[in-house]
């Protein structure tokens, strides 16, 4: 492009340093800024492609569509801006069309391209490319993306299964087709393959399933002639790009039995007492129901299970967990231990400063939420004062040594505790921590003396009664608990290695252990007698479960303890 007489003048004025001379020239041409045209960033005179926009995604589309989207490609410079040519390249699917071609964009003019894209394939992408006499952009690439929305057929559930049959049964189960692709289909056919397998109904073909929707009304039958396992297959016929669409058909008929072995969360060793079952429905529509009990070993086996595919449930106490097996007859043999899922229930700590239930929790991998309750913090009170808060766990427990802030709320916290467990939520406390339970149920535990009040331990001097009198002493402990007695023994090693733990001295509620103690006869502790057969460990049911233990989890952590702690946790 040539430059006008002015612009020359200046060129050669600054080049011979004449800045004055140029001054006065632009002044007597009468120019400005507005009348050379808009200018480009760099002062110099030339064409600016601005396309926009420099990508298009046009999304799903159906097969049998073509979408469009317009690119603009504007001149923003202050020269002409030739268009030379433009360009596709990439998936055969996409096109452009020029409704209006020039060959020069003037400043400020613009021309609109219309790009098509006609589905062919699952995923696709191109790029248009804008060349034009644009000195710092000669070619402009667009990018296009596009996906091809069709029809895509599944029969669910696949496979199809006919269980809980006996020779003889005929059972019906209804399958649907559901279309999972971006664009409607058409079913025109359907059939069945296998011997003793059937259409009972279907829906009027061919069939137009829209996207996203399924169709229902398809009822397929298994009539038993024998016991055992039995295939076939449901077949189904569609205008989709994939035409065939198949889905098994299994029956079994007969039963079997199910063994295997359930471990602790953390995979801490065996459960005795974990309740196993399976469930199911026979084809007359009746519910049944197979249980057993796992023994010392954590071992079960469930018997006379009807053939199938069964999810089996475990519980212990708060503690659960479930797997999916497929017995096709025989016995079925878990190849490796189920554990009961340590984040199967939800867990709050209330701290102490003589008790950390924490690290007996930490063995079985639970993960817990803490309150703060050592002595001097109270956070723990924001809990006990929410029974929304309270109720989001399945079990609190309440470690030796918390902070007594609670006695100022004594009221609110009881109730809100008994309502917890009530409603099948499980508390857990240990010595110190006496009187949480006592004040929430006054008649499940008679601790020694007359506290029918708790009070703050420190001041425990005061009084002439008092639960505080155990001496610290190792004692072989008897334990009546069946099921206790099976993980842990009939005896267990159990260690105070504190004063003044606090006794028990009878109990409405169930005393899981029990065992020969001493007792100080005095608040000067200065004598001793002795007290046979004291509650060491006892359990309370109220709705959910109430476990107080006089010994700690902690620096009296004797293996034997240790085995009635885990012992207690999974009853809990």
């Amino acid at each position: 492009m040539q430059s006008n007489p002015v612009q020359r003048t200046l060129i050669r004025g600054w080049e011979a340093g004449l800045w004055k001379t140029a001054a006065v020239l632009l002044v007597l041409a009468g120019c400005s800024e507005q009348e050379l045209g808009t200018t480009v960033s760099d002062g110099a005179v030339a064409p600016r492609v601005v396309v926009d926009p420099e990508s298009v995604d046009f999304g799903e589309v159906s097969l049998s569509d073509v979408a469009t989207s317009v690119v603009t490609v504007r001149n923003e410079g202050n020269a002409g801006l030739d268009l030379t040519s433009f360009g596709i390249s990439g998936a055969s699917g996409f096109s452009f069309a020029w409704p209006e071609p020039v060959d020069t964009l003037e400043v400020g003019e613009s021309t609109d391209v219309i790009v098509s894209y006609a589905p062919g394939a699952a995923s696709e992408a191109a790029t248009l490319t804008v060349n034009s006499s644009d000195p710092a952009r000669p070619e402009v690439p667009v990018s296009l993306y596009g996906t091809a929305a069709y029809g895509l057929l599944r029969i669910e559930p696949s496979p199809v299964e006919f269980a809980a049959m006996t020779a003889g049964d005929v059972r019906v189960e209804e399958a649907l087709l559901v279309n999972v692709g971006g664009d409607a289909l058409t079913v025109d056919s359907l059939a069945v393959l296998g011997s003793g397998f059937s259409i009972v109904s279907q829906p009027d073909l061919p069939l137009l399933i829209p996207a996203g929707t399924s169709a229902s009304g398809l009822e397929l039958s298994f009539a038993s002639t024998e016991d055992g396992l039995f295939a076939g297959q449901l077949h189904a016929h569609s205008d989709a790009p994939n035409p065939s669409t198949t889905a098994d058909l299994v029956a079994y008929v007969g039963v079997g039995d199910i063994t295997g072995k359930i471990c602790a969360p953390g995979n801490n060793g065996w459960v005795f007492g974990a309740r196993v079952w399976v469930e199911g429905t026979y084809p007359s529509g009746t519910p049944w129901l197979i249980e057993t009990t796992t023994d010392a070993q954590g071992e079960f086996t469930l018997v006379d299970v009807p053939l199938g595919t069964h999810t089996v449930y475990v519980q212990r106490g708060s503690w659960s967990t479930s797997f999916e097996l497929t017995l096709t007859g025989g016995t079925y043999e878990m190849a490796t231990p189920e554990c009961l899922d340590p984040g199967s229930a939800t867990v709050a700590v209330v701290t102490g400063d003589y008790d950390h239930i924490g690290q007996v929790l930490q063995r079985f991998e639970v993960e817990y939420d803490t309150y703060a309750g050592n002595e001097g913090r109270n956070g723990y009170m924001t809990l006990l004062r929410d029974p929304d808060a309270m109720a989001e766990y399945d079990i609190i427990f309440f470690n030796c040594g918390m902070s007594m802030a609670w006695l100022d709320e004594r009221d609110v916290v009881s109730a809100n505790l008994r309502a917890y467990v009530a409603d099948g939520g499980s508390v857990y406390a240990s010595d110190w921590a006496w009187g949480v339970v006592e004040e929430a149920w006054p008649d499940a535990i008679d601790f020694y003396g007359t506290p029918d009040t708790p009070w703050d331990p420190s001041t425990w001097v005061s009084g002439s009664f008092t639960p505080y009198v155990g001496v610290a002493t190792n004692t072989t402990a008897t334990v009546l608990d069946d099921t206790m007695s099976v993980s842990v023994g009939d005896t267990a090693d159990v260690f105070f290695d504190l004063d003044a733990w606090v006794v028990v001295q009878a109990a409405q509620a169930q005393v899981l252990i029990e065992g020969d103690v001493q007792l100080y006869t005095d608040v000067d502790m200065a004598g001793t007698i002795p007290f046979p057969s004291a509650p060491l460990v006892v359990r309370y049911d109220a709705g959910g479960t109430v476990i107080f233990t006089t010994f700690h989890n902690d620096q009296q952590a004797t293996a034997d303890a240790l085995a009635i702690l885990a012992e207690i946790i999974l009853a809990l």
